[in-house]
């Protein structure tokens, strides 16, 4: 008796809300019937409300099922996903982010959605290194070192590439995966302890990249985000290496050598973004 109770409390609204409803219709003589209107005039799309509603009586009509099969007992109740709407922003067309500016170096991406679940991402990034650099010196007082034994690098490095995300959650939010290309300019000089020589290089990279990583969604309008992804690249590098002889005081002995290289390399991949969202609302 239970369960026919339960099952009509289930069933009854859905009932309620399939079956049509008549109402007479009059109209005075030389009115016009109007024609009714369509699909799309009459069902509008779903609000957040109406989709959680949905989700619940399904989740119920679930629990009837499993108690009338014999199944074990499972919480069919949409759970997370009601959490996910209820934090949810809107989902702009546009976002724009940049890095921490750390360690000299400063990066920035432009993002542009094209569904629901895909974007393309815009990237520019450049990293200056110092004589001596901040983290070598923290490393190297760590290790007991001086810090005149560390070498040090100067120069940078100028990163342009563009990649597709995909967002299986949802737009600007959750887990990510992006693939892309990537072109890397690179002149830098190495300096080590004297007599060691001064190596410098310039050199471009063209490589094709994987990330996976996870975005977060703040603020009650939820248009601010931090984005994180690590992965690798793989690609062609060429340039040329020059080396420079010095004495145990520094000076410099004789002209620099140079010599050209190619190579393929694996590289690491990674990056931390911090940005907002802007535009239409998809």
């Amino acid at each position: 008796m239970r369960l026919v109770v339960t099952l009509i409390v289930a069933l009854v609204p859905a009932l309620a809300v399939a079956a049509p409803t008549k109402s007479p219709v009059t109209s005075a003589p030389g009115d016009e019937l109007e024609a009714p209107p369509s699909d799309a005039e009459s069902e509008p799309p779903l609000t957040d409300e109406e989709i959680a509603a949905e989700e619940e009586s399904e989740a119920t009509i679930e629990e009837i099922e499993d108690e009338v099969f014999g199944r074990p007992k499972r919480d069919h109740r949409p759970k997370h996903r009601r959490t996910h709407r209820k934090h949810r922003g809107p989902e702009h067309t546009y976002a724009l982010a940049m890095n921490v500016p750390l360690g000299g170096g400063l990066g920035g991406s432009l993002y542009r959605a094209l569904s629901r679940h895909h974007a393309i991402r815009l990237n520019v990034a450049a990293y200056n290194f110092t004589p001596v650099s901040p983290g070598l010196g923290v490393l190297a007082g760590l290790l007991g070192e001086p810090i005149e034994d560390v070498p040090s690098q100067e120069g940078g490095t100028l990163d342009v590439g563009a990649g597709w995300m995909l967002f299986p959650v949802r737009l600007w939010e959750g887990p990510t995966l992006e693939l892309g290309v990537v072109r890397r300019a690179v002149d830098t000089k190495i300096y080590s302890e004297s007599p060691a020589p001064i190596v410098g290089e310039t050199s471009s990279k063209y490589a094709g990249r994987a990330l996976v990583g996870w975005t977060w969604k703040f603020g009650s309008a939820g248009r601010v985000f931090v984005a994180m992804a690590l992965g690798a690249s793989y690609g062609h590098i060429a340039g040329e290496r020059t080396t420079q002889r010095v004495d145990n005081i520094g000076q410099l002995m004789g002209s620099p050598t140079s010599r050209s290289f190619a190579r393929w390399e694996t590289a690491f991949e990674c990056y931390t973004r911090v940005g907002f969202t802007f535009g239409d609302v998809r």
